[in-house]
């Protein structure tokens, strides 16, 4: 479970939920890469479906949920 959703209710039975600000979307065929702006100034990069990501838009105000299992941590230099 997770996605990207501006509807903080759909997001509230994940195990986490972060708020922030879409900075970019690089659409692709199959996937769409978000990246957010945290309001503590990191970025989170997310993978979403295509037909899950069709209404997100640069500069929305979203909420990123995900349970524990479905994260990858890494720095990117």
């Amino acid at each position: 479970m997770g996605s990207i959703t501006q509807d903080e209710s759909v997001a509230q039975n994940a195990d986490n939920q972060l708020p922030g600000i879409i900075s970019h979307i690089e659409r692709g065929a199959e996937q769409c890469e978000v990246l957010m702006a945290l309001p503590d100034g990191q970025t989170l990069c997310a993978t979403v479906p295509v037909n899950e990501a069709t209404s997100l838009q640069q500069g929305q105000n979203v909420t990123a949920y995900f349970n524990a299992d479905s994260v990858i941590i890494a720095t990117l230099c």
